[in-house]
C-alpha cells in the first residue's frame, strides 16, 4: 500500500511539473526617451527647441539634456531654418537666422538628428490664422457672491470675437507686475531707508485652454486669464498672450492637463506617457514625449490703476515684511517706472 501511494504521489508530481511551461514576462528595458519642447509663432521672438531624454524607464521627472543634435525646421515654401546649440544652456537650440518669423497658413516640420544616428521628425503643423484679443478688463475681488472672503487682487478677463465657420482652439498665458512694500534697510545717517518698495513679477503659464466647438463665431466674454494679487496700493501691469493652436496641439495639452489633475483615486484615468507629434523616422512606434507647437499669437496689455483702492479697502499691514523688499520672490527695485509701458 505504501509503495502504491508513493507511486501515485510521484506520478502526480511528475504530471504537475510536466504541465508547467516557462513563461517569459517581457520587461521594459528602455532607459531613455526623447523629450521635445518647441514653439514657433508669427511673433518676432527668439524661438527655441529644447531637447532632453528621460533617464530611467521613461520617467519624465528625471531628464538629461540632449547635446550635439542637428536641429532644423522646414516649411512648405522650401525654406529650412537651422538651429544651433546655446553654449550656456545644454539642450537648448536656437535659430541661426534671428530674423525668422512664422507665417500664418504655412506648415512647419521639425527634424532632429541625434549623435547616435537616430532621426526624428514631426508631423507637419499648420500655423492657424491669428485671432486678435478684443479687450481686457479687471475686477477687484474681496468676497464671492456668498460673502466669503477671497484672496485680495484683480481678476483679469478677456473678450474675444471667435471666427465663424472656422475650427478654433486657443491657449492663454499671462504675466504681470505689481508693487510690494517692506520696512526697508537703514542706510547712512539721518534715518534714511533703502529698499522698501519693489516691483514683483508674477507669471501664469497654466494650461488655460478653450475650443469653440459649441460657440462657433460667438463673442466670448469675460474669459478668466490671470489673477494679480494685491499687497499694496499702486498700478498693476498685465500682459496676456493668446495662442491660436491646431486641433492636435489642443488635444495634446488637454491630455497633459488631465494627467496633472489626477487626484490619486481609483476613479482617475490610468497614467500614460503624453506622446506628441515627433517620432523616429525609422521606427514610427518610437514617439517622443512633448510637442512641437506652431501657433499664431496675439498680445494685449492692461494697466490697472490700483491707486483708486485707497478709499475702498483697509490696507492689511501684515503684507509689509521686515527688511529688504527683495526678499519677495521674483522682485526688482521700484526706483523707476516699469520700462516699456
Amino acid at each position: 500500500m505504501k509503495k502504491k501511494l508513493s507511486f501515485y504521489l510521484s506520478f502526480l508530481v511528475l504530471g504537475l511539473t510536466a504541465c508547467l511551461d516557462e513563461v517569459r514576462i517581457p520587461i521594459n528595458q528602455k532607459t531613455e526617451q526623447l523629450v521635445v519642447e518647441g514653439l514657433i509663432t508669427n511673433d518676432a521672438s527668439l524661438y527655441s527647441i529644447r531637447l532632453s531624454a528621460t533617464t530611467q524607464f521613461g520617467d519624465i521627472t528625471e531628464r538629461v539634456p540632449v547635446r550635439g543634435a542637428l536641429v532644423s525646421v522646414a516649411d512648405n515654401e522650401n525654406r529650412t531654418i537651422f538651429f544651433r546649440a546655446n553654449p550656456e544652456q545644454a539642450g537648448l537650440y536656437q535659430p541661426i537666422d534671428r530674423n525668422f518669423v512664422g507665417k500664418a497658413g504655412n506648415t512647419y516640420t521639425l527634424t532632429i538628428k541625434l549623435t547616435d544616428g537616430r532621426t526624428y521628425t514631426s508631423t507637419p503643423e499648420r500655423m492657424p490664422l491669428d485671432v486678435p484679443i478684443a479687450g481686457l478688463s479687471a475686477e477687484f475681488q474681496q468676497k464671492d457672491a456668498s460673502g466669503r472672503a477671497l484672496e485680495l487682487g484683480y481678476r483679469v478677463r478677456l473678450d474675444l470675437q471667435d471666427q465663424k465657420n472656422v475650427e478654433n482652439y486657443y491657449r492663454w498665458t499671462a504675466w504681470g507686475v505689481y508693487t510690494r512694500r517692506s520696512t526697508g534697510v537703514p542706510i547712512g545717517f539721518g534715518g534714511a531707508i533703502c529698499c522698501s518698495t519693489c516691483w514683483v513679477v508674477k507669471e501664469d503659464k497654466g494650461l488655460n485652454l478653450f475650443s469653440d466647438a459649441n460657440l462657433d463665431g460667438s463673442l466670448i466674454k469675460n474669459r478668466p486669464v490671470y489673477f494679480s494679487p494685491f499687497y499694496y496700493y499702486g498700478k498693476h501691469y498685465v500682459e496676456v498672450t493668446q495662442y491660436a493652436i491646431s486641433r492636435s496641439a489642443y488635444q495634446f495639452w488637454q491630455k497633459f492637463k488631465s494627467q496633472l489633475n489626477r487626484s490619486g483615486t481609483i476613479f482617475d484615468p490610468l497614467p500614460a506617457a503624453v506622446l506628441g507629434n515627433v517620432s523616429n523616422a525609422a521606427n514610427p512606434a518610437d514617439i517622443a514625449l512633448g510637442y512641437f507647437e506652431v501657433a499664431s499669437l496675439s498680445k494685449k496689455r492692461l494697466v490697472i490703476p490700483g491707486d483708486t483702492l485707497a478709499s475702498k479697502i483697509d490696507y492689511p499691514r501684515s503684507f509689509v515684511r521686515e527688511g529688504d523688499c527683495l526678499q519677495y520672490p521674483f522682485s526688482v527695485y521700484a526706483d523707476q517706472p516699469l520700462p516699456g509701458w
